[in-house]
């Protein structure tokens, strides 16, 4: 008689890090990678090795403009990649450090502008002024550019794949 294991944590398996066996020289960059992904999604990459440079080059060029952006889905389909990504919570934590100190009433100490900077945060009216940057664009404006940038990126990511080999990463063509 076969002894079945029936205490296999499903979450446990789902959020683990599912390291492609053929990472090599990439496997540190696919784990960072992984980590992205929120849990819940399964952490794995559906695509070959011969995309794995693609992936990578466009991760680290997203997160330039949201370091905490999230993975949904890194996945071949219909023979090109697929990336699926969010801008994930905090997304200006790290990318963009408090705005320049606007004109205000208060003194220059270090406590105070934190103490400033909380009560913009709680204040709507207050908020508005905090979220201006030194461009004179709102972090809403200058999340959207960043957003159509780092769709761009994903749409570069997809058109190269197609003219890609997934399994060895030289340059293919289209059968069809």
């Amino acid at each position: 008689q076969v002894a079945r294991n029936t205490d296999i944590d499903y979450q446990t398996f789902l959020n683990a890090l599912h390291v492609p066996e053929d990472a090599g020289e990439y496997e540190q960059d696919l784990r960072n990678m992984l980590a992205r992904i929120p849990d819940g999604w399964g952490r794995w990459i559906g695509c070959g090795k011969g995309w794995y440079p693609i992936i990578i080059k466009a991760d680290k060029r997203i997160a330039e403009l949201f370091p905490n952006y999230e993975i949904h889905q890194v996945k071949e389909k219909y023979g090109t990649l697929r990336y699926y990504w969010g801008t994930g919570r905090d997304p200006w934590q790290q990318a963009n450090p408090e705005p320049a100190r606007p004109d205000w009433n208060g003194d220059d100490s270090d406590e105070s502008w934190q103490a400033y900077i909380e009560a913009c945060r709680k204040n709507d009216e207050a908020h508005e002024i905090w979220r201006k940057t030194a461009a004179g664009k709102t972090y809403l404006e200058e999340a959207e550019r960043r957003c159509k940038l780092a769709e761009k990126i994903e749409r570069e990511a997809e058109e190269e794949s197609a003219c890609t080999c997934e399994i060895c990463g030289e340059p293919g063509r289209s059968t069809g």
